[in-house]
C-alpha cells in the first residue's frame, strides 16, 4: 500500500494526466468480528532482502506477511493497479476457504469496460495455455490440473457476473468457448486413462496427436527428468486453446486405418 502524494508544483500541474499517480492499493478484511488485528511489526531490510514488508498477527487466522517490491521499471503495469491484477486476486485468492481477506470490488480503482474485457481474455488465455502463475503444473496429476483450470475459468466467469459488467458478445463467446474446450478435454482424458489401464499398446488418441504437425500443437521435447510426461499429456496441458484442430486429424487417422489410399494429411 502507498499513500504517497505528488508534490504540488508548476511542473506537476503541467504533467497532470501524463505522469501516472503513485501506486495505490489496499487490503480489506472480511466483514464481521471473526478476524481482528492483534499486532503488527515491520521487517528490517538487508542486503539480501531489498523488499519492504511487515508481519500482521490476526486473531482467528494467524500470521500474514505483507511485502512490497520495487518495480524497478517505468512500465505503467507496475506503477499502477490494473484490472487484470484485481480480477486475478478475486479469482485465485478470493475463492480460498478461511481467508481473512476480502477481494470485493467495493472501493477499488475504476477501470474502463475495455480494460476489464482485455484482462478477462488474457486470464482466460493463460488458463488455456497453462501459463498462469497461479495454477501449478508440477507435482500434481493431469486430472487435477484440468480440474483446477476449469475451476479458475468458472470463478472468472462468476466474478465478471458479480461485477455486472456489460461484456460484449465477442468476449462472452470467447469465455464460453474456452469452457467448452476444457470440458471436452477433461472428458477425453478420462477416456484416455481408461484405455491406458486396459491396453498397454498405443491408444488411438496418442496416434492422432503423434500425426499432428507442430503447427497445430506444441512441439514435444522429451525430458529425462520427467518420465511421467509424454506427447499426449503435453497436448492436454498446453494446447487447450487450439484443441479444435484435432478434429480433422481424427478423421485423417481413421482414413489411414481404412487403407493405403487415404490421405496423409488433412
Amino acid at each position: 500500500m502507498s499513500f504517497q502524494e505528488i508534490e504540488a508544483s508548476p511542473s506537476a500541474q503541467l504533467l497532470n494526466g501524463v505522469v501516472p499517480k503513485p501506486f495505490q492499493d489496499r487490503l480489506q478484511f472480511q466483514e464481521g468480528d471473526k478476524y481482528e488485528i492483534l499486532g503488527i511489526g515491520s521487517e528490517e531490510t538487508s542486503s539480501e532482502t531489498q523488499t519492504s514488508g511487515c508481519i500482521v498477527m490476526i486473531r482467528g487466522f494467524g500470521l500474514i506477511r505483507i511485502s512490497a517490491t520495487s518495480p524497478g521499471s517505468d512500465n505503467t503495469e507496475y506503477v499502477r493497479v490494473t484490472a487484470k491484477q484485481k480480477l486475478e486476486q478475486a479469482v485465485f485468492f478470493g475463492t480460498l476457504s478461511n481467508t481473512p481477506l476480502s477481494f470485493s470490488s467495493d472501493g477499488e480503482p475504476e477501470f474502463a469496460l475495455e480494460e476489464y474485457e482485455q484482462a478477462a481474455l488474457q486470464i482466460c488465455d493463460e488458463i488455456l495455455r497453462s501459463t498462469s502463475h497461479y495454477i501449478p503444473r508440477a507435482g500434481i496429476s493431469l486430472d487435477q490440473t484440468l480440474r483446477r483450470r476449469s475451476k479458475a475459468l468458472g470463478d472468472l466467469a462468476t466474478e465478471l457476473f458479480r461485477r455486472r459488467l456489460p461484456l460484449s458478445k465477442t468476449v462472452r463467446w470467447e469465455l464460453i468457448w474456452a469452457g467448452e474446450k476444457l470440458a471436452a478435454q477433461r472428458s477425453m482424458w478420462n477416456l484416455e486413462e481408461k484405455f491406458r489401464e486396459r491396453w498397454a499398446s498405443e491408444t488411438f488418441l496418442s496416434r492422432v496427436i503423434g500425426l499432428m504437425t507442430d503447427k497445430y500443437k506444441t512441439e514435444y521435447v522429451p525430458s529425462p527428468n520427467d518420465k511421467q510426461n509424454d506427447h499426449v499429456r503435453q497436448w492436454f496441458d498446453c494446447d487447450t486453446f487450439q484443441m479444435q484442430h484435432i478434429i480433422p486429424w481424427i478423421f485423417n487417422a481413421i482414413r489411414g486405418l481404412k487403407g493405403p489410399s487415404a490421405r496423409s494429411s488433412p
